[in-house]
């Protein structure tokens, strides 16, 4: 297991997006578990997942992003 940590921000005006559900999930989207959080008031986050997990970010108005932990950018994320 390790922890990732990162900004979640909006693609077109690269603002940080607070209160963003972030999940681990299966590869379309899925809640697996109960390992869930929330960005804080600055769009950061924290979430402990194996290396074979996706991540699922999810916030109202905005397209459900689903990611490949191994594939993540490093220290980011972003949605449209």
């Amino acid at each position: 297991m390790k922890t990732i940590t990162g900004t979640v921000k909006d693609t077109t005006t690269n603002e940080t997006l607070p209160g963003v559900n972030v999940f681990v999930s299966d590869f379309q989207g899925n809640p697996f578990g109960n390992n869930v959080t929330s960005t804080d008031g600055n769009g950061k986050f924290s979430i402990t997942v194996n290396d074979d997990d996706y991540l699922a970010f999810s916030y109202v108005g905005y397209k459900r992003n689903i990611s490949d932990v191994t594939k993540l950018p490093a220290g980011s994320s972003t949605m449209n």
